[in-house]
């Protein structure tokens, strides 16, 4: 099984929140993505990030097998996966 890292920002930094939502990840740790912004979507203000080289936001870092990155995608649907950098 792979292990991924997760970027969570908004409600998924917060376990009670990630694991109501019938994921396990096995690690948590705090994350800076580099080259990136937080922007906010929308009349709800969905969290969201956006490509800023030089620019960088908070987060934590879970890790992830494949079975949580399925449930993550159904979840997260109005995202895409991308690879970033973090730190």
């Amino acid at each position: 099984m792979t292990s991924l890292n997760y970027f969570a920002i908004g409600s998924m930094i917060n376990p009670v929140s990630f694991r109501a939502r019938g994921l396990k990840g096995t690690e948590c740790q705090p994350a800076e993505l580099l080259d990136h912004k937080i922007v906010f979507q929308g009349r709800s203000g969905m969290a969201s990030i956006k490509d800023s080289v030089g620019e960088s936001l908070h987060g934590v870092i879970w890790l992830c097998d494949d079975t949580d990155m399925e449930k993550l995608d159904e979840i997260e649907s109005v995202y895409d996966r991308i690879t970033a950098t973090a730190r």
